[in-house]
């Protein structure tokens, strides 16, 4: 892909706020002041657009009230989420409440004499 094909996210997002808000809103010199503004800060730089606006407490509190032990899959595809992701909401939602899931018992094993102990 050249240069004059490549997708300018800047521009999208002037003609995007102009659509929206009206051109009347955005006159010229605004345009002109918030895209120097941008292209100054975020210019050449790798920028993550997340793909929707997500409330992640509201997600999590979400998962935890219908989470039941068998419908990890469901609930993963219907907030669109990974395994792991999943997994990380559901200890952070119980975090926030002070419950310890997830926990594992720390304990350390040793072996004396062929006999196995706890410490």
């Amino acid at each position: 892909m050249n240069q004059e094909q490549q997708y300018d996210i800047v521009s999208a997002m002037i003609q995007e706020a102009r659509a929206l808000l009206g051109a009347e809103v955005l006159a010229d010199d605004v345009v002109c002041k918030l895209e120097a503004r941008l292209r100054r800060d975020w210019g050449g730089q790798a920028v993550y657009v997340k793909k929707i606006a997500v409330d992640v407490e509201a997600r999590r509190q979400a998962i935890r009230a219908r989470y039941n032990m068998t419908n990890r899959r469901e609930l993963q595809a219907e907030f669109g989420i990974s395994r792991g992701q999943f997994y990380k909401d559901l200890r952070s939602a119980d975090e926030a409440a002070g419950v310890s899931s997830f926990r594992r018992k720390e304990t350390r094993h040793t072996v004396t004499s062929g006999v196995q102990t706890e410490e």
